[in-house]
């Protein structure tokens, strides 16, 4: 009788997608009879994720950015401008808060000092107002009196929400929604002041919109790369709270414990952030062949956050991704330049997480050095386009990051209350385009409790709830060897340090970028090569482009040229406010 049932049960699955095959848009699918709340995450010209909000009555428009390592929300103040800081100026437009232009607003009136663990810190005046999330989707109209949480008509309101109004905040022009754990830090904020209303995960939680306070995160809909395109992306994404989505996932979904953050002047913990134990890391050519640029035993902590425009990694493992593609140092910008051209070989950087790998398109590791105020970009001598690589030493966070290269790739699930973390490759959508979502759905899929452990079959492939120490759809990752692993930041450096001579650059006037005065590129071949290592001397990431070609023969003690280059527009627009400023980090 059970085998009829469930024959049964397949043939009626398979009947009802059969019937429903038509295209559909994506931002349908994500606006169909959803019971968890979801919001589209866009992305700014300067390259910040963010969410559309409001704060206070009337409301002042926000686009907050994605505090994944920050557990409050805050906002920049507008104190400072008498004209508009005042009841009835209208000036709602943002990005910045004017206290008494809001008719629901309260302060506490001390000033706070606080250091996040990405490295942002701001001083600030705590405040409670209503916050409003606009073109949230769900099914559920809510009016919680109790908890002062309501959604209707695409609007999801927090009346009595705290929240920090800075005066002061390094390498931010724009606010953050908090999604981060608490937080423990110098400052000690955690104290008799702080409550739920602090945590706007909490609030949906007690709402009842959402089992647990937690989160996932998908960013696979941002089509354009960093050296192609600078115009802003309404749905680069979605934010979908209290939920997984597992048609936003190709192939594995691992489960992680999440490791503790330790504070290097406290000795604190901390747990709430995505830190997830990183192993070895490859550069894979179009063909499929794949270069270790680690160790095979590497094994360390990395923090998962798209407010990160840069990844930051160990030194030697960059050094060895730009050996494979022909990259140059450049110190006078403190920067790697490639040519253009390697966007289309077809490469990725794959990252590995015990048995989960994460591929990253070499495309999506390069930026512009088009300068939109002169019109004019750096180049190679032979004339080719020159890109950034967009990877950084793990010395100038003083641990690893994956930002926003990485994130666009990954679809993340966050469970806060069980210290957990999950992720997959992330499906490939694009936002706005028509895809036979629907069919996806009919396959049958097996996915593992993360609370028991033990593989279940199901029909469904639907957003499912997370629940404290429950991710749905995912499968433990579980390694003895990172019980102890914990992310304890190192000492923060200020350059990049013991870069061979054979791959440094100097940019000279007209922006022609060569070393010692001659082109780092030989077109007679066709596989990258460093003259002092053999390690790598067959690795081709493409058989057919002139540009991936060896380095000219050079002394590895060569003299590099350190003459001074003035910062162009497309230097301030990458290390913009998506990106941790480098000289105010405080850990």
């Amino acid at each position: 009788m059970a085998t009829r049932t469930m024959l049964f049960l397949l043939l009626l699955v398979q009947y009802v997608f059969a019937s429903n095959s038509s295209e559909v848009p994506l931002e349908q699918y994500f606006k169909s009879d959803l019971r968890f709340p979801n919001i589209p995450v866009g992305l700014t010209r300067d390259g910040m994720y963010y969410v559309n909000a409001t704060l206070g009555t009337p409301g002042q428009w926000q686009q907050l950015g994605l505090g994944l390592a920050q557990p409050y929300v805050w906002v920049v103040s507008g104190d400072a401008d008498s004209q508009c800081n005042r009841l009835d100026s209208g000036c709602l437009s943002g990005p910045l808060y004017y206290p008494q232009e809001s008719r629901t607003s309260s302060t506490g009136g001390d000033k706070y000092s606080i250091n996040f663990i990405d490295g942002i810190s701001l001083n600030g005046t705590r405040y409670m107002d209503v916050m409003r999330l606009m073109n949230v989707s769900s099914s559920l109209n809510v009016s919680g009196v109790d908890s002062g949480v309501s959604f209707r008509n695409h609007t999801l309101t927090v009346q009595n929400l705290s929240f920090f109004n800075a005066d002061y905040s390094s390498g931010y022009l724009y606010g953050s929604l908090g999604l981060g754990g608490t937080l423990n830090s110098d400052t000690e904020l955690e104290g008799d002041f702080i409550n739920h209303s602090f945590f706007f995960l909490d609030a949906l939680k007690e709402a009842r919109l959402i089992n647990s306070s937690s989160y996932s995160l998908w960013l696979g809909s941002q089509k354009r790369n960093g050296f192609a395109d600078t115009s802003d992306a309404n749905e680069a994404g979605y934010l979908i709270f209290g939920a997984v989505d597992p048609n936003l996932v190709e192939g594995e979904f691992r489960k992680f414990d999440m490791i503790p953050y330790i504070h290097p002047q406290t000795g604190k913990v901390a747990y709430g952030y995505p830190v997830v134990p990183m192993g070895p890391i490859y550069i894979t050519s179009s063909s499929g062949r794949s270069l270790n640029v680690t160790t095979d035993g590497f094994s360390a902590p990395v923090l998962l956050d798209p407010s990160f425009a840069l990844s930051y990694l160990p030194t030697k493992a960059i050094i060895q991704i730009a050996i494979q593609i022909a990259a140059v140092y450049v110190e006078s910008l403190d920067l790697w330049l490639v040519s253009c051209d390697v966007a289309s070989s077809g490469a990725t950087v794959d990252f590995s997480f015990g048995d989960l790998t994460i591929k990253v398109p070499l495309s999506d590791l390069l930026a512009s050095t088009h300068d939109q105020s002169t019109n004019t970009t750096l180049h190679f001598n032979t004339g080719q386009e020159a890109c950034v690589l967009q990877l950084y030493p793990n010395t100038f966070t003083g641990y690893n990051v994956l930002g926003q290269a990485f994130m666009k790739n990954a679809y993340l699930a966050v469970d806060l209350e069980g210290k957990g973390v999950a992720m997959g490759q992330a499906a490939n959508f694009k936002s706005g385009e028509r895809k036979e979502i629907i069919t996806r759905q009919a396959s049958i899929v097996t996915f593992t409790d993360s609370l028991n452990k033990t593989s279940v079959a199901t029909f469904s492939t639907v957003p499912s709830s997370m629940t404290s120490g429950y991710i749905p759809y995912a499968t433990y990752e579980s390694d003895s060897a990172y019980d102890s692993m914990q992310l304890y930041p190192s000492k923060v450096g200020s350059r990049i340090t013991s870069i061979p001579g054979q791959i440094a650059g100097t940019v000279y006037p007209g922006g022609v970028i060569a070393g010692d005065g001659r082109s780092f590129y030989d077109t007679s071949r066709t596989t990258t090569k460093l003259q002092t290592s053999t390690q790598f001397d067959s690795f081709s990431l493409s058989g057919t482009l002139g540009w991936n070609d060896s380095l000219a023969s050079t002394s590895s003690t060569s003299r590099r040229n350190t003459a001074q280059h003035t910062s162009p527009a497309w230097l301030v627009s990458l290390l913009g406010p998506a990106c941790v400023l480098l000289g105010s980090m405080v850990i």
